[in-house]
């Protein structure tokens, strides 16, 4: 980095730190996880500029994001909430305010009892199968 004349600062500290600097608009940027959501109006409020200092990490104000979102808690679901999302999403993505990913996480039982157990190719959830029963 200094070869190329770039100055890079890394700040270190505590999770809860953190937290409360963002919530403050005092970190430039940084990485953050939330769980999944199936309700694509919880992944938009992220950015709503009235959840600065609550859970709009970016600090992102948005005059059209905004009336977008305002539009989008209003309307059932069907093609034109569809299309107030995919507007949504598009000024995340010019804005460059927010980076969308995902990462897979699969857990396995293993046991010394068990024998010729395979995973079941559709369902996920299939912890709720199983039975505990001592020798």
């Amino acid at each position: 980095m200094d070869r190329l004349g770039i100055r890079l600062k890394v700040k270190k500290d505590k999770f809860p730190e953190m937290l409360k600097q963002g919530k403050q608009c005092a970190i430039p940027s940084w990485a953050l996880g939330w769980t999944r959501s199936s309700e694509a109006e919880f992944v938009m409020k992220l950015l709503y500029s009235k959840t600065i200092g609550q859970n709009n990490y970016a600090c992102f104000e948005n005059a059209e994001y905004d009336a977008n979102f305002e539009k989008l808690k209003r309307l059932p679901d069907g093609p034109e909430r569809t299309k107030v999302l995919h507007n949504l999403y598009r000024l995340m993505e010019v804005n460059g305010v927010l980076g969308l990913s995902s990462t897979g996480i699969a857990t396995r039982l293993s046991h010394q009892r068990v024998e010729g157990y395979r995973k079941h190719p559709l369902i996920l959830g299939d912890w709720i199968y199983y039975d505990i029963q001592k020798p």
